[in-house]
């Protein structure tokens, strides 16, 4: 049962992938970053790789204002709980992305 959800997940992942790819966002933040790479902004071209995960936080939370409104407490913490982890996986995946630019960048002897 977990290799037919693995295979589903990739299937899922990979279809995202390509039609961000026809919007030409990833185009657009890789050339950004790697501009902001050439002038050692590590930190800033890391947020710029991992804009897309942002961007889903923030429309997690703008979908869910209904809940606010609600009033109703569970479905309230479900929601609050869901944005604080994908905020946490977030800072998470930025560090790990600044940390292989940093790293990356070193091993190729730039002045950092």
């Amino acid at each position: 049962m977990k290799g037919i959800w693995t295979g589903v997940e990739k299937g899922f992942e990979r279809v995202i992938n390509f039609l961000f790819s026809l919007t030409g966002i990833p185009w657009a933040t890789r050339t950004a970053s790697g501009a902001l790479m050439r002038r050692n902004k590590f930190f800033a071209a890391a947020v710029c790789e991992t804009l897309l995960s942002l961007a889903s936080i923030a429309l997690i939370a703008w979908v869910t204002h209904d809940v606010w409104a609600s009033g109703d407490k569970l479905r309230m913490t479900v929601v609050v709980l869901g944005i604080l982890l994908a905020t946490m996986k977030y800072l998470f995946a930025l560090q790990e992305k600044y940390d292989l630019l940093l790293t990356g960048a070193k091993q190729a002897g730039d002045r950092v």
